[in-house]
C-alpha cells in the first residue's frame, strides 16, 4: 500500500488563536471531569455510540 502526501488539512479552528484553542480545549476538559465526577457519584453507567 502507497502512503499518498497530506497536501492541506481542513479543520474547523481556522481564525482560532492557539490561546483561544487552548482556553476552549481546557473549559471542555473541565466541563468533561464534571460529568464523570456525576456519574460516579450517582453510580450510573453511560454509553457513547459513534
Amino acid at each position: 500500500m502507497k502512503l499518498q502526501e497530506i497536501k492541506s488539512l481542513e479543520t474547523p479552528y481556522v481564525g482560532v488563536t492557539d490561546q483561544e484553542y487552548q482556553l476552549e480545549k481546557h473549559r471542555l476538559q473541565v466541563e468533561l471531569l464534571k460529568i464523570q465526577q456525576r456519574i460516579i457519584k450517582d453510580q450510573q453507567r453511560l454509553i457513547i455510540v459513534f
